[in-house]
């Protein structure tokens, strides 16, 4: 098996209940906003967006350096 080395992780919880996770080189961030819950992924330096997921009861959308392609999974029922 080969094992690579764990590199350190940062978790904070900021007041506004925003949840960041941050190694060297990415950071994580969760919101949550009038019913949905937003996935930010960075790269280092945070500047840098990668892409969004955003997640709610009606399916998800997914997003690719900043900008909307239409992507959306619908749940059923």
């Amino acid at each position: 098996m080969n094992e690579q080395p764990q590199e350190p992780l940062y978790v904070s919880v900021q007041s506004d209940g925003r949840i960041e996770i941050e190694t060297p080189d990415l950071v994580l961030v969760l919101e949550a906003d009038g019913g949905l819950l937003s996935v930010l992924v960075f790269a280092v330096p945070r500047d840098v967006l990668l892409g969004v997921l955003r997640i709610g009861r009606d399916g998800v959308e997914v997003a690719r350096t900043g900008e909307w392609r239409g992507t959306m999974v619908e749940w059923a029922g």
